[in-house]
């Protein structure tokens, strides 16, 4: 007798990963871990039911993989709805509301245009009669500021009222700002005796000297731009984005120069 020939319904190479041939995997699996305990596989059972329900979305898993990625992810107009896809942008997920003392510098700096650099002084209890999680924020302004002295008062106040918004609106439980201290410029001078090389050129040297200088004694906070930071330093997002979110650029930990109260002759 010739046997009928017929296209079947399931392609043999998919009949693996079927609902019905992945329900009785599942059911193998059972009686080998439980066969003692549970042995109503019917389907008014509860757990047969869950079990159902798990193997039809692995069933819809296997069969989505199959489809091209691009027609997973995108609507009819071409474009893909990250939000939908749950497909999250890296500054979305990864950076954090200000923690340390560094996180606050990073943040303040980033989100205050006049300030060229700033620290935070944790308050000991003794000196706030008792009081923990008090805080100190001195700030250095850039220096065309100091200089414009007929509005320099309302600048700071306008300053430090920006400031301290920033910080109230991301301060830790239990922490608060105890006072903002403006920097005072103050006048430095240098006196020094150069023995130079035959081969320098004296003005190249002081400009050089003048440079370094400038340095030392104006020591802002460095930002850098994210892709710059990808690609020639290789840090990935997971680094760029520990901390709060930043909206001018990356700044390192390294780019947050300690507090100097007064000049070293040894530095310079």
């Amino acid at each position: 007798m010739q046997e009928p020939v017929f296209i079947s319904k399931e392609k043999k190479e998919k009949q693996e990963d079927g609902f019905f041939s992945l329900k009785k995997e599942a059911f193998d699996h059972i009686q080998k871990l439980s066969g003692n305990v549970w042995t109503d596989y019917n389907l008014h059972d509860p757990g047969i039911t869950i079990l159902e329900h798990a193997v039809y979305a692995f069933t819809d898993i296997i069969s989505r993989t199959e489809f091209p990625v691009e027609d997973i992810l995108t609507a009819k107009d071409g474009k893909i709805d990250f939000e939908r896809q749950a497909m999250y942008r890296p500054e979305d997920i990864l950076p954090t509301a200000p923690v340390t003392a560094k996180d606050y510098r990073k943040l303040i700096f980033d989100r205050v245009a006049d300030v060229e650099n700033l620290w935070i002084e944790p308050l000991k209890p003794e000196n706030t009669g008792g009081i923990n999680g008090l805080y100190n924020i001195h700030i250095k302004l850039k220096n065309n500021l100091y200089f414009d002295s007929g509005s320099l008062d309302n600048t700071i106040d306008s300053i430090k009222n920006e400031i301290k918004k920033i910080y109230c609106a991301n301060r830790n439980l239990c922490e608060d700002l105890n006072d903002i201290i403006v920097a005072e410029p103050g006048e430095v001078k240098i006196y020094a005796k150069i023995d130079i090389s035959s081969d320098k050129r004296p003005e190249s040297l002081l400009g050089e000297i003048y440079c370094e200088l400038r340095k030392y004694f104006f020591n802002g906070i460095s930002q850098h731009r994210f892709l710059d930071m990808i690609h020639k330093n290789g840090l990935g997002p997971e680094e760029l984005y520990d901390g709060p979110m930043l909206q001018n650029g990356y700044i390192g930990d390294l780019d947050l120069a300690e507090i100097r109260k007064k000049p070293a002759d040894s530095d310079i």
